[in-house]
């Protein structure tokens, strides 16, 4: 949905060929103001010139309304992939003021350091789209982003922004995408985010320096808080249906409530990472029976303990499952049981790695779209034999490294897969040279 809006935006707007009222004088001058303070070794802004009749609207970057010739989109990105591709200097956004229909900016992978988003882009009343990611700006989020009320998609992500999420942003109240991951900021999520009901990703992985507290003790069953270790705030309401990734990925998370906390207000969830925390507990029995829309799973490098529950198996979408360093205990032969007649079939990685399993699944043929297994570093025990592997024809990557596993499998057997990662050490016994690409 948000993808079909960005491109209707686009559509409404064009470059200079065919506009039927030219540049505006003053929009022009300001785009030049703007152009002063930066440079670009690529030649990004080559056709930005201060030539009499000089018509901006074909400026590369550029796109006016086919109507009025004002700018409406002004799309600098640099290139990810080419260090060269990008511009430098120190911006001030103030300078593009009277860019007033101004509905789609893009100002990613550049290079403006020690550049603050300055208070001044309340301006910019008509905004849909701010993506100002990856560009090494500077100091707090202004909280005059808020009074952007047609804002639909913004991402802050990857720079050196710090202290706390103004509360305003809960004003955005069309917002779609918030993306505010990789930056140093502080304090609690504001309660606020709570009222983004249309908010289908929230990404806020490495975000904090401290963050221990995300949700809403109100609206919280009882139960689910006799247990905590952490302060709550105010953070989401029943509201967020429409949330389908979320992303709270490198922070400080400490306690397991957060899976109830999931399962009370998310519900069409598709995408959750929630690894590089300091989650604690254990993973409830029942979260895959409540989230079963997810796609995406990833709860790796935090302190979880207990049996992998065998509700994930019910998870009849899951793509990835990545649980690996933790404390997980027992065996996992109840999840692969319960996978057999739903997400056998979705499953593509299975990452175990690095837990206490000590006990082999007696099947793992169940999950036939297979690509990357993953079980080292496990105390896992038994024998492996030829019926492990019988339906795992796109098995890519293989490892049962560092636990006490005995391989029974003929020299001549012929595999379904070819691998192209083989990790078998401590394993006793050989296997067919044939595994492999």
């Amino acid at each position: 949905m948000l993808l079909f809006l960005l491109q209707s935006i686009i559509s409404l707007a064009t470059t200079g060929r065919g506009v039927l009222n030219h540049c505006r004088e003053k929009e022009r001058k300001a785009l030049l103001l703007f152009k002063q303070g930066i440079h670009s070794d690529s030649g990004l802004l080559s056709t930005w010139t201060n030539q009499e009749d000089e018509d901006c609207c074909n400026w590369k970057g550029v796109y006016c309304s086919k109507e009025t010739g004002h700018v409406q989109i002004l799309d600098l990105h640099g290139s990810f992939y080419s260090s060269s591709v990008y511009l430098k200097g120190k911006i001030n956004i103030t300078s593009l003021i009277e860019l007033h229909d101004l509905q789609h900016l893009d100002l990613s992978y550049n290079d403006f350091y020690l550049s603050d988003i300055l208070e001044s882009i309340e301006s910019f009343t008509n905004l849909k789209y701010l993506n100002l990611s990856y560009s090494s700006f500077v100091g707090s989020i202004p909280y005059q982003l808020g009074k952007l009320s047609h804002l639909l998609s913004l991402d802050l992500s990857y720079n050196n922004l710090d202290r706390a999420i103004p509360w305003q942003i809960g004003n955005l109240s069309k917002l779609q995408y918030l993306n505010l991951e990789q930056n140093y900021l502080v304090g609690a999520i504001p309660s606020q985010l709570g009222n983004l009901t249309k908010l289908h990703t929230l990404k806020l992985g490495s975000s904090y320096d401290d963050l221990t507290a995300i949700a809403d003790g109100n609206n919280l069953n009882t139960e689910c808080l006799s247990s905590n270790d952490f302060a709550f705030t105010s953070f989401i309401n029943p509201n967020l249906t429409f949330l389908l990734h979320l992303d709270l990925s490198f922070n400080h998370l400490t306690s397991s409530t957060i899976f109830y906390w999931l399962s009370n207000f998310t519900f069409n969830l598709h995408v959750l990472y929630l690894d590089d925390n300091l989650l604690r507990g254990s993973i409830p029995n029942s979260f895959g029976n409540i989230i079963s829309s997810l796609e995406v799973l990833d709860l790796s490098n935090n302190k979880l303990r207990g049996e992998i529950p065998t509700s994930l198996g019910n998870i009849c979408t899951l793509e990835y499952l990545e649980l690996s360093y933790n404390n997980l205990s027992g065996g996992f032969s109840n999840f692969t049981s319960n996978a057999s007649w739903c997400n056998g079939h979705s499953l593509q990685q299975l990452l175990l790695s690095r837990n206490q399993l000590t006990s082999m699944s007696p099947n793992l043929s169940v999950f036939s779209s297979l690509q990357y297994l993953d079980l080292s570093d496990n105390n896992l025990k038994g024998k492996i034999v030829e019926s492990h592997f019988k339906n795992l024809s796109n098995l890519m990557s293989l490892s049962l490294s560092r636990n006490s596993l005995t391989l029974e499998i003929s020299s001549s057997w012929a595999p379904p897969f070819q691998l192209r990662s083989l990790d078998m050490a401590s394993c006793v016994n050989g296997f067919g040279q044939n595994w492999t690409m």
